[in-house]
């Protein structure tokens, strides 16, 4: 991997390019001037930018870098000693996929190297190909072949990298921003498939196989919790003690769980909170997921019943929406043979409840 680092601080470059260098990375560090040249020349796979430069800022170069087309997909991480909630705002709306604290901790940034790399690679695998088929029935049956490949790589490894972090017991206080802007990548992918959704024949084939709801939750909810913990949010997993199994295809159902915790998260301010919780009822395992947060006007709540596509809302910090979540949701419950309820009250907060039937275990 070629990792172009944007700092003044060549002493703390000396000893990342001796890290890097053990597992095969190429690392060469610049001031920032002359930026879009230099990546053209050197065609990094990642970008490390200091937040503070003697000639600019970091904030600055990300917006620059994000201006051209050509540079929209390349991974950016910003890196400073002040992590205040204004900085890592204003980083992540400039244009960078990641805000960390100095100083770095290298096993902490080769994980997230890995990750945005692994999602850099799908997107631009996706761009090609959206680029070279034309919008016929046919092609479009060959784009959610391959959207549905590229879907299962990047959460898998965002479940590997859990594992990962897990295992090693690093400290919340160095990973607080590891998984920051998941959410992109899902969003994106979702984009790209809108037109589809919309044809009943082009449905594909799925592979169904037994599922624990709890251990598949836990795992979606592990990976969340540091998009929570960026915006101060307590997310809990309440679990039942019995096992609840459902006939799906994980991928779909880990989408369809992420996507309405994104949800949450996404629309609940500093501080807030969002319970999940499963139970069963009349032969159904239920997933409950309730927050406190902004909620949902009248109009809308309407919408969403009828199953309309939405108003694309910002979140409580920005964060951009394109408003197909929720269809995203009823078309993987569509495969399950479940159902979608949301109540809300505006300004008080959601609850989603997703039902799906029992399988034998």
């Amino acid at each position: 991997m070629n990792l172009l680092f944007i700092s003044n601080d060549k002493q703390s470059f000396r000893k990342a390019s001796s890290f890097f260098l053990k597992v095969n990375y190429h690392c060469n560090i610049n001031d920032g001037e002359d930026i879009l040249e230099v990546i053209n020349e050197q065609n990094p796979n990642v970008i490390i930018i200091d937040l503070i430069l003697e000639k600019t800022t970091g904030i600055i170069l990300c917006r620059k870098i994000r201006s051209q087309k050509k540079y929209q997909y390349i991974p950016i991480i910003l890196m400073s000693q002040d992590m205040s909630e204004k900085n890592v705002m204003v980083g992540l709306t400039s244009g960078a996929n990641e805000f960390i604290s100095k100083p770095i901790s290298f096993i902490e940034l080769k994980l997230r190297l890995e990750h945005l790399y692994e999602l850099f690679s799908s997107k631009l695998r996706q761009k090609k190909i959206l680029e070279k088929v034309e919008y016929s029935v046919e092609e479009k049956e060959k784009i959610i072949k391959v959207l549905a490949h590229d879907l299962r790589s990047p959460l898998s490894g965002i479940a590997g990298l859990a594992n990962l972090i897990g295992n090693m017991e690093l400290p919340l206080s160095e990973t607080r921003t590891l998984v920051k802007k998941i959410e992109e990548s899902a969003d994106d992918l979702l984009k790209m498939i809108t037109d589809v959704l919309e044809s009943r024949e082009l449905l594909l084939p799925l592979k169904f196989s037994k599922i624990d709801l709890s251990i598949l939750l836990k795992k979606t909810i592990d990976l969340l919790k540091f998009d929570a913990n960026s915006k101060k949010i307590t997310l809990n997993f309440i679990s039942t003690e019995v096992s609840l199994m459902v006939n799906g295809v994980e991928v779909q159902l880990m989408r369809m769980i992420q996507n309405l915790i994104n949800n949450a998260i996404k629309y609940t301010k500093i501080g807030g909170k969002i319970n999940v919780s499963t139970k069963s009822e009349n032969n159904k395992a239920l997933i409950i997921i309730e927050d406190n947060g902004l909620g949902i006007n009248l109009k809308t709540l309407k919408n969403i019943r009828k199953g309309k596509r939405t108003q694309r809302n910002s979140g409580t910090l920005n964060e951009k929406s394109f408003g197909i979540g929720l269809q995203i949701v009823q078309a993987i419950l569509n495969d399950h043979n479940g159902t979608f309820q949301i109540e809300s009250e505006f300004n008080k907060g959601t609850t989603a409840t997703i039902s799906l039937p029992f399988t034998l275990e």
